[in-house]
C-alpha cells in the first residue's frame, strides 16, 4: 500500500499481481481530502487492518514532516531538497535527446557557482534527520516543494 498526494487529495493505492507474468497493477482503493491527519471512517472501511495502520503512521509522518518544514528557513528546505531534484534531473537527462544551449549553459554555470560556494564552506554539523519509514521519496519531495512554494 502506498498514499499519493496529488490534486488536493490523498489516494490510498494497493499493489497486486495482475496475472501468471509477475506484472503488477496499482489500485485506487479510497481518496481522501489531504488536509485531514485521521483515517477517515469511509478510508479505514475500504482498508485491510495492517493498511490502516500503516495510513496511520504515514499520516504521522506527513504532519511531523510538514512541522519540521514549517519551522526551518526556506533556505534549509532549498538545500535539503536539492538532492533529490538534482538525481531527478540526472534521471531525466537519459530520456532526453537534444538540450538547448542556454538552458544547458544556464545549468553549468548555476552548477559551478554551487560547488564553489560549497567548496567555501567550512563549517559541517550533524544534525537529527527526520525517519520516514512510511512516505515515499516523491511524497516527502512534494511536501518539501509546496512549503518552498508557500514561503517563496
Amino acid at each position: 500500500m502506498k498514499f499519493v498526494r496529488e490534486k488536493g487529495s490523498v489516494k490510498c493505492v494497493r499493489t497486486a499481481a495482475s496475472d501468471s507474468s509477475g506484472s503488477s497493477k496499482e489500485v485506487i482503493v479510497a481518496t481522501f481530502g489531504e488536509q485531514i491527519d485521521t483515517v477517515p471512517p469511509h478510508v479505514a472501511a475500504k482498508l485491510a487492518e495492517q493498511e490502516i495502520k500503516e495510513l496511520e503512521r504515514w499520516l504521522q509522518e506527513r504532519s511531523a514532516l510538514q512541522a519540521k518544514l514549517d519551522e526551518a528557513p526556506v533556505e534549509k528546505t532549498l538545500l535539503e531538497t536539492l538532492p533529490t531534484l538534482l538525481q531527478k534531473v540526472t534521471g531525466s537527462l537519459e530520456n532526453i535527446d537534444a538540450l538547448d544551449m542556454d538552458l544547458f549553459k544556464s545549468i553549468k554555470i548555476s552548477l559551478l557557482k554551487l560547488d564553489r560556494k560549497l567548496n567555501d564552506f567550512h563549517t559541517l554539523t550533524e544534525e537529527e534527520i527526520l525517519e520516514l519509514d512510511t512516505m515515499q521519496d516523491n511524497e516527502v519531495l512534494k511536501e518539501q516543494l509546496i512549503t518552498i512554494k508557500n514561503k517563496l
